[in-house]
């Protein structure tokens, strides 16, 4: 799921689940940032991939970490945190933080521009 590179950028963005293969059952395991009942990141992903997760206590809010950071040894560095019932709305302003767009409440355009 995601988008072709811009022609003016060159940047496009993807999303993608990944998944361990149980070749003794045949099925596709998801493989979680975490090991299942931790909060230890698992070895299997690199530390800077961006973390989705659901919180309980969020309600329909969101949380995100502005801009995507690279470092090799930070984990839980890039994240998602969103509510159970965050609308869709919600979500993909979170997204958005996690790509680099920031709420610029206080510019000259506040009252002008969406």
């Amino acid at each position: 799921m995601g988008s072709d590179p811009s022609k003016e950028t060159g940047h496009g963005v993807s999303f993608w689940e990944l998944f361990e293969e149980d070749w003794l059952n045949g099925r596709h395991i998801p493989l979680y940032c975490h090991t299942p009942g931790t909060t230890n990141w698992t070895t299997k992903l690199p530390v800077d991939t961006a973390a989705v997760s659901v919180d309980d206590n969020m309600g329909m809010s969101g949380m995100a970490t502005l801009g995507f950071q690279e470092d090799d040894m930070v984990e839980y560095m890039n994240y998602v945190r969103l509510g159970p019932k965050a609308p869709l709305e919600v979500i993909m302003h979170e997204l958005g933080h996690t790509m680099g767009m920031y709420i610029d409440e206080y510019g000259s355009c506040k009252d002008t521009d969406i």
